[in-house]
């Protein structure tokens, strides 16, 4: 499917199973589920969510109008899908076994100036909160391993240990 492209290395390591753990047939949930119930959830779901008010839109209308195709080339584009991604001064990855972590690092003055977390582990809050916590850090491995374990005062989640014994360890071989 296009939605479940996991990377190279997470095939390698976990293969098609990993895949599928993420796959589910809602009728294993709610056997008398609907395709219009799960339209109507989900419209309610929005609209708890996000607040307003909803209304249905007659896509056939848009077509005719011309609308639609200019709609679709915006909504679909890299930068609106992912977000604006600039260009780093360092990239690095590595696979665990809760997942996949990607840091890109901006640089200046020998300092980290931007971190972005990208990672498909199931901890997404924690793991997309671990870039800000490096900004300012000496782009050096043991910098950063310190200052990713103080974020947290008590227990480190596996997450974040796990990635700063990797950096620490690792980063001559990093860089």
């Amino acid at each position: 499917t296009r939605y479940l492209q996991p990377s190279a290395a997470k095939l390698k390591a976990k293969g098609i199973d990993s895949v599928r753990s993420r796959v589910a047939n809602l009728r294993e949930f709610n056997s008398s589920i609907t395709v219009d119930g799960v339209k109507n959830a989900m419209a309610a779901a929005f609209l708890e969510e996000y607040g307003g008010r909803g209304e249905r839109i007659d896509l056939c209308a848009m077509f005719d109008e011309g609308t639609f195709q200019p709609l679709l080339e915006k909504y679909s584009s890299r930068d609106w899908v992912y977000g604006r991604s600039p260009d780093f001064d360092l990239n690095v990855e590595r696979r665990f076994e809760w997942g996949n972590m990607e840091l890109g690092f901006s640089v200046l003055e020998g300092r980290v100036a931007r971190c972005q977390v990208y990672s498909d582990g199931m901890n997404g809050e924690l793991i997309a909160g671990l870039g800000k916590c490096l900004e300012g850090t000496p782009l050096d491995g043991s910098a950063l391993g310190e200052a990713l374990r103080k974020t947290f005062s008590k227990e480190i989640p596996l997450e974040v240990e796990d990635t700063a014994s990797w950096i620490e360890t690792e980063w001559g071989r990093l860089v």
